[in-house]
């Protein structure tokens, strides 16, 4: 099941996100400050994140920094609601790393569009990261028995000059 954290500090507000994603099949948290949300991205596991750009003691700007800090909060979709539709917080909403933005009062039907969106985006990225290790993978393989006689299993000659160019580099 798809796990979203809301980072809310208007109760009414949250209570309506989490209603609507529930019906929709998501597992649903919610932070009412910056400080919870933090620990709640420490100590879970989340698909997205919904942030409010206002918050108490730390602005959703801020937060998003210390999540993309953390190992599990590198690659997380953030999606920033907010009130402020000024396009100069629109626009350092994407600077700062968040994959949408959406305006509030939200609707309903096109939060969950964008939603959808940012999981299909975040599993095509996944996928495309699991195929490029495995090829680097595949291809650390091949050159490593590139380097070595298929019937004797030593180093040959390729493998040499190569090792011989590096010292001399």
């Amino acid at each position: 099941m798809t796990k979203i954290l809301i980072v809310e500090d208007d109760a009414a507000i949250a209570a309506i996100e989490r209603d609507y994603l529930i019906i929709n099949g998501f597992e649903v948290d919610i932070a009412e400050d910056g400080r919870t949300g933090l620990n709640r991205g420490r100590t879970g596991a989340y698909d997205l994140i919904l942030l409010d750009l206002m918050l108490p003691e730390m602005d959703g700007f801020e937060l998003l920094r210390k999540i993309r800090t953390m190992e599990n909060g590198k690659d997380i979709p953030v999606i920033f609601l907010t009130a402020d539709n000024d396009t100069e917080t629109e626009t350092r909403c994407f600077k700062e790393g968040a994959i949408d933005f959406i305006v509030k009062p939200f609707v309903p039907a096109v939060m969950q569009s964008r939603i959808g969106r940012a999981l299909e985006l975040e599993e095509l990225r996944r996928g495309l990261a699991d195929k490029l290790e495995k090829k680097t993978r595949e291809v650390s393989d091949i050159r490593s028995k590139s380097y070595q006689d298929v019937l004797t299993g030593l180093w040959n000659r390729a493998y040499t000059e190569n090792a011989v160019n590096e010292m001399i580099s």
